[in-house]
Order: structure tokens, then sequence, then C-alpha cells
């Protein structure tokens, strides 16, 4: 199974962007690294980052949501399997 895709909203340059991001766990956060890390400033405590998976960049986004909900809200639901080819 893949990590859910997001669609966040971030800057970029100073200008606003959208881009299709992965939760990817911290680091420091990591189950080995719990007992030492209290307050984890990577990542605000939250145990995990935003990742551009097409350029491996880390995002700060100030918007986000879930493209299945949001597909599903729009009532885009792809019911087709995606061709092997």
């Amino acid at each position: 199974m893949t990590s859910p895709l997001y669609l966040i909203a971030h800057s970029v340059r100073g200008e606003a962007a959208l881009d299709v991001a992965v939760k990817m766990e911290c680091p420091h956060c990591a189950p080995q690294w719990s007992e030492r890390v209290h307050g984890c400033f990577d990542c605000d405590s939250l145990g995990w980052w935003w990742i551009i998976p097409t350029s491996g960049h880390r995002a700060f986004p100030y918007w986000h949501t879930e493209i299945n909900e949001l597909m599903y809200a729009a009532g885009m639901i792809v019911d087709k399997p995606m061709p092997s080819g």
C-alpha cells in the first residue's frame, strides 16, 4: 500500500504554489529515537514531514487536503483500474 497523496498549497520563491505531497516519518522522531527526542524542532513534534515525491524536496504547506477526499467531494470517483501498459 502506498502513502496517501495530498494536494498542498505552499510558498515557492515567495509565490503561492500547488503541489502533490506525501507525509514522511520524521527521522528524528522515528520509533528508535522516541525515548531521546522530546519536542522535536524539525517536525514541530508532529512526527512527520511533507515531501514532494517528484522532486524529493521538503515542503511547508499552509493548506492541505487528501486527494482521495477531494475527488470524492467533487464527485470525481475513479472506478476504473489503471491500464497495465
